[in-house]
């Protein structure tokens, strides 16, 4: 299990139209990055987290939850400012071009020490899987698998799959 002291700096890219999860972990006194490509998607969830006094309560506990429109894969939060950056059901439908530059960002972004978590769900989560391992080696950084967790089978025939990794070292093309 995850261990996270608070006041810990997590992105989540990939956040959507997904206001619960964000809101769940900042309301346990985190900083929360919420990070979309999509602008109607972000201002809609942003006006509903304000709207709901939902903030006030975050911020009361001494969380924070940021929505931020923005292209992730060319423009991160900060160089070894994040504790954890999870990717949220993106890796397997962005173009592959994307998920370089999500990976490189992602890299920059996690402290030493920090984690990186793939949430995939697709008809093949090992490939997805494989794939980021795969990048993360040409990289040059170091890495240990953590757990593997979150299994869901759904009616379509895919699943949801969840992978953890611990960056000890950081290395960037």
């Amino acid at each position: 299990e995850l261990e996270v002291d608070l006041g810990s700096n997590i992105s989540i890219v990939g956040i959507g139209n997904d206001i619960s999860t964000g809101t769940v972990i900042a309301s346990q006194g985190m900083n929360v990055t919420g990070i979309d490509i999509n602008f109607e998607s972000v201002e809609h969830y942003r006006a509903l987290y304000e709207e709901e006094s939902v903030k006030e309560y975050v911020e009361s506990i001494g969380g924070k939850f940021d929505y931020y429109h923005q292209d992730y894969s060319k423009n991160g939060v900060g160089e070894g400012t994040q504790d954890i950056v999870v990717f949220a059901n993106i890796l397997e439908i962005a173009s592959s071009q994307s998920v370089d530059g999500l990976i490189k960002q992602a890299l920059n972004d996690v402290k030493s020490g920090g984690y990186i978590v793939v949430q995939t769900m697709t008809y093949d989560p090992e490939l997805v899987q494989n794939n980021f391992e795969k990048m993360l080696d040409e990289s040059g950084s170091v890495y240990e698998k953590v757990s593997v967790e979150a299994h869901f089978p759904d009616f379509k025939r895919s699943s949801t799959e969840q992978y953890m990794y611990r960056i000890s070292k950081v290395s960037i093309d």
